[in-house]
């Protein structure tokens, strides 16, 4: 074997056996990666909003029941006032953790 013969097998190889080729379809992987990586992230975001925007939901339809039953309660006379006091307090504090949590979500998405 020659060292023109043992150069032509290696620039053979590194052209055609898969060093360019290798390189660029190499590239081609990471860039596929990189963006199915971003659309995962996006996903997981949504995700995540969908259970906050679930749980509060849950935690305002609580504290609206609550605040239903102690109007009753009070309208038919056998209730405490205080009870209706903390109802609504509970229900304005639910509505403004709902209004943060839309807010962070917001931000989230315009980012």
């Amino acid at each position: 074997m020659t060292i023109e013969t043992i150069i032509t097998a290696f620039v053979a190889a590194l052209v055609g056996g898969g060093g360019i080729v290798g390189l660029l379809f190499g590239l081609a992987r990471r860039y596929i990666e990189r963006k199915i990586d971003g659309t995962q992230k996006a996903l997981e975001a949504k995700k995540e909003a969908g259970r906050a925007r679930k749980r509060i939901e849950k935690e305002l339809v609580g504290a609206q029941t609550n605040l239903l039953i102690g109007l009753y309660n009070a309208v038919a006379g056998c209730g405490a006032d205080w009870e209706l006091e903390l109802a609504y307090d509970r229900l304005l504090s639910v509505l403004n953790e709902k209004k943060k949590i839309e807010d962070q979500i917001l931000l989230k998405e315009e980012e």
